[in-house]
């Protein structure tokens, strides 16, 4: 379970379906998944199937939008190995 309010999550997808391509996913991880958040949090989310630039176009996108906390956003193409696992195994897909 992803521990953010249903607006922001709304808001993520639109900026996902106007920045990303339609096989773009996003996986939701760290401490907003699966257990209790501290209050103020980011939200990270990897992102897989998608261009560098249409990924940086994504967090530009994001940056300005009226979420609920701020999103940091990875190109699952350049984080570390265990990084990756976590990702793999822990996060959530969106």
């Amino acid at each position: 379970m992803i521990h953010i309010d249903a607006e922001t999550l709304d808001i993520i997808r639109k900026l996902k379906a106007a920045a990303l391509p339609e096989s773009a996913e996003l996986i939701a991880f760290g401490s907003r998944v699966n257990s209790e958040p501290p209050k103020l949090a980011d939200l990270d989310i990897a992102v897989k199937n998608a261009s560098p630039e249409d990924i940086a176009q994504f967090a530009e996108y994001l940056a300005v939008a009226p979420t609920s906390a701020r999103v940091d956003i990875s190109d699952f193409n350049t984080i570390p190995d265990w990084l990756k696992q976590e990702v793999n195994t822990k996060g959530e897909k969106f």
